[in-house]
C-alpha cells in the first residue's frame, strides 16, 4: 500500500525486515518509491530435524513450530540478540509459560539506558502496554532461565538482531498460535 514502510510491508506478510531489505537492495526501507516492485521472499529450506515442538534458525532470524500431534507447520520472523548479546545456540526446553509477564531489567541494563538514551527504567515494568515483554513470554530452561522468547509492545525489531539475548516475536504471531 502506498506510504507503507518495508516494516509495514514486511509486518504484513510475516517476513523479517532484515531479510525483506536484503530481497530489494536499493529500495528506502522507510519511504519505498510509491509503485516499486518488490520481492517477497517467501520460499523456505526446512530446517533439517525432528519436526517437533519449537526449531530456533538463528541465521534465518526465523521460528518454526511444529504442533504435537500434527502434520502443521507455523513460521515466524523473529528478533534476536545484537552484537554483545547475541542469543546463544541451545537445546533447552520451555520451563514456565507466562501471560501478561512483569519485566526486570537487569542492572547492566539499566546503566546502559541511562547511559545510552538518558532514560531511567523503573526496577520492574508491569504488565501492559509498555512491557516490552508483550503478552507473553516463555521461559526456557538453559541459562538459569534468564532467556525467553516473548511477543514485543513495538514490532520494530522482528526480523533484526537487536535485543539483549531474548527471542522476540511480533503480537499477532503470539496471539494467533503460540499462546494457545
Amino acid at each position: 500500500m502506498e506510504g507503507d514502510s518495508l516494516l509495514d510491508i514486511a509486518n504484513r506478510y510475516d517476513v523479517g525486515l532484515l531479510l525483506l531489505m536484503a530481497s530489494n537492495p536499493g529500495v528506502d526501507p522507510f519511504l519505498p518509491t510509491p509503485g516499486s516492485l518488490l520481492t517477497i521472499p517467501m520460499q523456505l529450506i526446512l530446517p533439517d530435524v525432528k519436526r517437533e515442538g519449537i526449531v530456533i534458525n538463528l541465521a534465518e532470524l526465523r521460528l518454526y513450530y511444529f504442533p504435537k500431534n500434527s502434520d502443521k507447520m507455523y513460521v515466524f520472523p523473529i528478533g534476536i540478540g545484537r552484537v554483545g548479546r547475541e542469543t546463544p545456540r541451545m537445546t533447552t526446553q520451555i520451563s514456565q509459560m507466562i501471560k501478561n509477564p512483569t519485566w526486570t531489567p537487569t542492572a547492566n541494563i539499566r546503566r546502559e539506558y541511562r547511559e545510552k538514551h538518558n532514560i531511567e527504567l523503573p526496577a520492574v515494568v508491569p504488565a501492559g502496554p509498555e512491557n516490552p515483554l508483550g503478552d507473553y513470554a516463555m521461559r526456557l530452561a538453559k541459562g538459569g532461565g534468564q532467556y525467553l522468547i516473548h511477543g514485543t509492545n513495538k514490532d520494530f525489531g522482528i526480523g533484526m538482531r537487536v535485543s539483549s539475548g531474548c527471542i522476540r516475536m511480533n503480537r499477532g504471531m503470539w496471539n494467533g498460535c503460540l499462546a494457545k
